[in-house]
């Protein structure tokens, strides 16, 4: 191997010596020895031994390579005492590179070494890492020689890319610099632009803004005057509409007492068909059931008929195949005797004469003979007469053993034809038995749902009726919730009723805490006090009641005293078990205070009388113990106030009960009758009598088969008993037939002596010719004869039991008739009973029919009557809707004429004071006073003054008294473009969303946190009617005032922030010139860079694709063929599929830089990894994956080095096979391997062993191909 692996260029690595230069070998002969050319029996092989390399300080070999051709390539390496290398190629000296591309150019990849396997290498390459395997790869494709150019050009690449990005930021950086400096030396430019610009944009949107102000003040004040003439419309239509439901309530009562009639004359009816309905049920039972039974006799009589026929067909060919055996006999007789008389050779009576002494001449001389053969004749008569009655035995055994066989069969097929029918009746009884579950558990399902859904509906309407929640709200508490709700739409700062912002933790708080809370249980909690003005004052414009308002902002709320949340155990500060959102803190610490809520009232007498606390304690039945000691309360008088917390729960109490209500009616509609189940119970007996007959026709078939089986087991031990009796006989026979033979010939060679001269004469070849012509026939009767005999006895006998089993067949099939016509007797009569019953029942349903569409006529007119009424009522609660819409959207709209006027003279003053030039068409800002006429301050809120009562009344269209003021100045609006004119309002917002523009600061335009109340006017839900935007809106086309006060708003804004940061540099333009010339420098470096990184980037992309092509090639290929291999080399006759191996790369795109992992599953175990497979299977899969590179670049020659160190017999037999069937002219397989049963399938040997006399190995050849496998 070392010899091999040196000549084909290997490394010393690889070798079993470090330094080339220790190969070299110093045989001790050397120093007296220098003719023997450095090395014992060199001399010996002259082609081998090349005189210039007959130097005792080198050693050298010599490979010779034969082509397709004949011509020979030499090899030769050598190695001198300095360890140096010398490659030559037919004697030439050359480089190792051109001696590497030589062997290339046959297939020997010395890196690759795919040419050998040493010692020791298969259990490496097994055991071997991904990488490592990805490695060898490279090294068959070719790959790897792509390494290092594909690392060079990847490192340039990344150098010329970051080169490339280097000069695109510094680019980037100079266009930033320049770009800063243009747009300092524009700042300078657009600063009084922009001054001018934002001083321009003011004045339009405060003209603007007026300009809607006065537009939606002559629209709103326009609607009041429509909406008083629509109200006293309205009302006069109320008046009708009540004479109207009078009529039809009388109208209504008496379509109503007509259905009622109707109805109880159905009840009857049905009742009398619903007392029928169980006679009907069981008749229909009684029929199914009758029919089932019919259904299977017939079923089972089709079985026994076809049995019957088959049967009938089978004796009545047995019968005439016996009359035609029977005929056959008597003509075989007849002929017999014909022949007999016409055959054979007869003697003159002078002949006679003469065979009789002759005879007798015979006789005397062969008496011994003549004697010894009677006495073996009657013994061999006695044993060939036992030896035909055996066989005769054996014969009618065997004939009987066919026919039990096949009467087997026939039992097997019915059996077989039974339990198929029972199977499908199972399968028909298992579907049945599992409906019929079904149906019993959707009844259980069903009712336990009723049942619960009964409880739950119990429950929900005992809760509703203890608290009365099915009672309609007052008409009082329902106006202040709409009151509530309207505030909240109109002021933004409105938060709610402290009753619904607020509840307690826990439900048996309710009543304590409706106590403490008191009256502020409907004070309404806003946020700021100027809020609470605005809503006051709506609600006395409005009349709509009174009510106390809590503003978070200037209420003066005493502190919570700690110390009392742990005085007493069962008492607790009344704030602490009230959930709220932590923003109302303020008004709920204001309206709890300090005031307990104790378990019982022994806990708040202890704490108000036995500590003497000054704090007011309730408890949980509202019993009150005030500051002043008094005590009041209990359970009355606070009822209404706890109901606040239960009304929450009215809306999902009230849909729980029309959900199990819904729900009931669902499973009303949904329960099924008994029908069903009594039918599925009556198909269930007529399957049940059907398996019973089927398992006893069943269990008769198996007693046969099993009665016929044993019969056959008695048949075959008696031919087990005959058949060795026969073959002794026979064996005797032809033991006593030789010794016959023998006497026979002494005593023909003795007759054919005395009898020549007859037979001359007569013409026969000896006289036994003639004896035995009469003979022969004679004993070819006696054959005949006994075979009709033998057959004829066989077939009576078979006919006789298959004519047994048609009788007994055709009796059970008239049983079945018999039943068959009682069944239908039996139908018909339970048929007629159901036919009277079913008549009944029409006619009752005819009956309840008629009376139904009587009943669905009055149920119509009572409908209509019910619909007028409720139509009537509908139309009622209509006209109270728009009456009341009516009346407040007249108060809102007054209220909203006042604000806006408000807000324009807000405008005009904050203009004379910012001196600000509006166009005007009459008059000046000088006449706008200065005067604060914004109304009355607020009054701060304390506990005692937060009440405010005003008188509700109904507003008349007289009512005008928040009408706008005039004014002695107008504000020129041609200015004002269409689309600024013509925008809608916002419909998410409402007026007094907003504080105006009273508040801001136009000269610094500080405008972020306000919105004028202009670009809010009411929307449609909030004035009441859709109508009234379309009156106040009649134009569409631009955007809403929110948006268009956006716009100017953002605009003012930015130019004011833009103005701000302007500070103009005038020296940015001399700096400018300098560096644009910088910019031109790094562009021209930039495109240089990129153009470089643009090639360096194809080269690499270029060798990838090469290096990816060669790995990738190999790969497949390799891939492909590895289970192929691995198939052939695990394949065996119990596993005739073989084994499973694959390869799997870790990285799809660029799998050089990954490892492939290898996968092999010897035949019947379960994938694992390589390591877990034992010694032999690694060898077989290390091979496979060997062999399987190999095919990729096939070298002319595999050398193998003790492969099957590690496998068994069986395993190197397989290898052996491989190397035999994949060795050819163009592959030659080397082994070295101390296994018979793989060398001896080689063409030849080769034997090495070492010569003591010279000190040096030598070599035996032998030719295996010249000796037969």
């Amino acid at each position: 191997m070392d010899a091999i692996s040196f000549v084909l260029g290997v490394k010393s690595s690889q070798l079993r010596s470090s330094q080339l230069r220790e190969l070299i070998y110093r045989d001790r002969s050397d120093d007296t020895e220098d003719n023997n050319n450095g090395r014992p029996g060199a001399s010996k092989n002259a082609r081998a031994t090349p005189s210039n390399e007959a130097d005792p300080r080198k050693t050298w070999v010599m490979a010779v390579y034969q082509k397709n051709d004949g011509t020979e390539v030499k090899f030769i390496r050598s190695v001198n005492m300095a360890g140096v290398s010398e490659y030559k190629i037919n004697g030439k000296v050359i480089l190792y590179a051109d001696y590497d591309k030589a062997l290339q150019e046959i297939n020997i990849l010395v890196k690759a070494r795919n040419f050998l396997v040493f010692q020791g290498d298969v259990e490496t390459i097994a055991s071997q890492s991904p990488k490592d395997l990805t490695k060898l790869i490279e090294q068959i494709s070719g790959s790897l020689e792509l390494k290092q150019e594909y690392e060079r050009l990847q490192e340039e690449q990344e150098r010329a890319a970051e080169n490339s990005t280097f000069n695109f930021h510094r680019k980037k950086s100079i266009n930033a610099e320049i770009k800063q400096y243009q747009e300092q030396k524009e700042e300078a430019e657009r600063f009084e632009t922009l001054q001018e610009e934002k001083a321009d944009l003011l004045v339009n949107y405060l003209v603007w803004k007026l300009f809607h102000i006065e537009r939606n003040i002559t629209t709103t004040e326009n609607a009041i005057d429509s909406k008083a003439e629509t109200l006293r419309t309205t009302q006069n239509e109320l008046n009708t509409l009540e004479d109207a439901l009078a009529t039809a309530k009388k109208n209504q009562a008496v379509a109503q007492r007509d259905t009622y009639r109707k109805e109880r004359s159905i009840a009857k009816r049905e009742k009398a068909l619903s007392d029928l309905h169980p006679e009907a049920l069981s008749l229909d039972e009684k029929v199914a059931h009758v029919a089932k039974k019919i259904k299977s006799i017939q079923a089972n009589g089709t079985l026994v008929r076809e049995t019957y026929t088959v049967q009938a067909k089978s004796v009545a060919q047995q019968e005439a195949e016996l009359a035609q055996l029977e005929k056959a006999a008597t003509k075989f007789e007849q002929e017999a005797k014909v022949q007999e008389e016409a055959r054979g050779v007869t003697l003159s009576q002078e002949d006679l004469a003469v065979y009789s002494s002759k005879k007798e001449e015979v006789a005397l001389r062969t008496v011994a003979e003549t004697q010894q053969l009677s006495q073996l004749k009657r013994n061999i008569k006695a044993e060939r007469e036992e030896n035909s009655r055996l066989k005769a035995v054996v014969s009618e055994l065997e004939a009987k053993r066919s026919r039990l066989s096949e009467q087997e069969q026939n039992l097997l097929d019915h059996q077989k034809k039974v339990e198929s029918h029972i199977a499908h009746v199972l399968q028909d009884q298992a579907k049945a038995q599992h409906e019929l579950s079904n149906l019993n558990n959707e009844r259980s399902r069903i009712e336990k749902t009723e049942t619960e859904l009964n409880e739950k509906l119990t429950n929900v309407l005992n809760q509703l009726m203890e608290v009365k929640l099915d009672q309609r709200e007052s008409e009082k508490e329902q106006r202040l919730k709409e009151t509530v709700s309207a505030l909240k739409r109109i002021f933004p700062g409105v938060r709610g009723r402290v009753s619904d912002l607020c509840k307690p933790t826990q439900r048996k708080y309710d009543l304590a805490i409706s106590v403490i809370l008191g009256r502020h249980v409907d004070a309404i909690i806003v946020d700021r006090e100027k809020t609470a003005i605005e809503c006051i004052q709506l609600l006395r414009e409005q009349r709509s009641g009174h009510a106390t308002f809590l503003p978070l902002d200037t209420l003066v709320v005493k502190p919570v005293n700690d110390r009392l949340r742990s005085l007493v155990k069962g008492a607790r500060l009344a704030i602490d078990v009230v959930q709220y959102d932590e923003n109302l803190e303020r008004a709920i610490q204001y309206v709890c205070g300090n005031a307990l809520v104790c378990d019982t009232m022994e806990v708040a007498k202890h704490i108000c009388y036995g500590l003497g606390q000054q704090v007011k304690a309730v408890a949980m039945d509202g019993t009150v113990f005030h500051k002043s000691g008094l005590i009041t309360g209990g359970q009355g008088g606070v009822g209404s106030n706890t109901k606040r917390w239960e009304e929450r729960v009215v809306d999902e109490l009230k849909r729980h009960r029309d959900l199990l209500l819904t729900q009931l009616n669902e499973l009303s509609k949904t329960k099924k009758r008994g029908v069903p189940e009594e039918s599925l119970r009556s198909e269930l007996a007529g399957i049940e009598s059907k398996l019973a007959f089927s398992r006893e026709d069943l269990s008769a078939t198996k007693r046969k088969l099993n009665g016929v089986r044993e019969e056959i087991k008695i048949v075959e031990t008696e031919l087990a008993e005959k058949n060795p009796k026969v073959d002794e006989t026979s064996k005797a026979l032809a033991a006593h037939d030789a010794e016959i033979a023998k006497v026979e010939a002494i005593v023909a060679r003795i007759e054919d002596e005395i009898f020549a001269p007859l037979c001359r004469k007569v013409g026969v070849a000896n006289i036994r010719e003639y004896e035995e012509q009469k003979l022969k026939r004679s004993q070819e009767l006696s054959e005949k004869r006994a075979r009709f005999e033998t057959l004829l006895s066989k077939m009576r006998n078979q006919l006789s039991f298959e004519t047994t089993q048609m009788n007994e067949t055709k009796e059970r099939l008239s049983r079945l008739e018999t039943k068959l016509t009682t069944e239908m007797a039996t139908l018909d009569e339970y048929g007629g009973q159901r036919d009277d019953i079913q008549n009944k029942q029409t006619l009752i349903r005819e009956d309840i029919e008629r009376l139904k569409e009587e009943l669905a006529s009055a149920q119509e007119v009572f409908q209509t009557r019910t619909d007028e009424v409720n139509q009537c009522k509908k139309q009622i609660a209509r006209v109270y809707k728009q009456i009341d819409a009516l009346q407040k959207d007249i108060g809102v709209k007054e209220s909203l004429v006042e604000k806006l006027d408000s807000e324009r003279s807000s405008i005009f003053r904050r203009c004379r004071l910012e001196q600000i030039e509006l166009p005007m068409e009459k008059g000046s800002l000088d006449d706008v006073s200065l005067d604060d006429v914004e109304g009355l301050r607020p009054q701060v809120l304390n506990e005692n003054d937060m009440d405010i009562d005003t008188e509700s009344g109904v507003p008349t269209s007289s009512s005008h008294s928040r009408r706008s003021q005039e004014w002695k100045i107008t504000v020129d609006f041609s200015d004002l473009d269409e689309e600024q004119r013509q925008v809608l309002p916002s419909s998410s917002s409402s007026y007094s969303q907003s504080t105006g523009t009273a508040g801001l600061d136009l000269h610094r335009l500080s405008l972020s946190q306000s919105q004028s109340a202009t670009q809010h006017p009411p929307s449609s839900s909030q004035i009441g009617s859709s109508s009234q935007a379309e009156q106040l809106h009649p134009q569409a086309e631009a955007g809403t005032m929110e948006q268009m006060e956006n716009e100017f708003l953002d605009r003012l804004r930015a130019l004011a922030d833009e103005i701000e940061r302007l500070a103009p540099n005038m020296k940015a333009i001399e700096r400018l010139d300098g560096v644009e010339a910088r910019l031109k420098q790094t562009d021209k470096e930039f495109n240089a860079a990129r153009k470089s990184a643009r090639t360096v980037k194809e080269q690499f992309g270029a060798v990838k694709q090469e290096r990816y092509d060669r790995f990738q090639k190999a790969f497949t290929h390799i891939s492909e063929k590895i289970d192929e291999i691995y198939k052939s080399l695990t394949r065996s006759t119990a596993f005739p599929l073989g084994g499973t191996a694959y390869l799997s790369l870790e990285d799809t795109e660029e799998p050089y830089l990954d490892g492939i992992r290898y996968h092999a599953m010897p035949p019947l175990k379960r994938f694992r990894d390589m390591d877990q497979l034992s010694g032999g299977e690694k060898t077989m899969a290390a091979l496979a994956l060997l062999f399987a590179i190999h095919s990729f670049r096939p070298s002319p020659f595999f050398v193998l080095d003790e492969v099957d160190a590690a496998l068994d017999n069986m395993n190197v037999a397989r290898i052996g096979q491989y190397l035999q069937d994949h060795a050819s002219a163009e592959l030659q397989f080397i082994v070295i391997s101390l296994k018979s049963s793989l060398y001896e399938r080689g063409q030849g040997l080769v034997g090495i062993y070492r010569d003591q006399g010279v000190n040096s190995s030598r070599t035996l050849t032998l030719a295996l191909d010249q000796f037969d496998e």
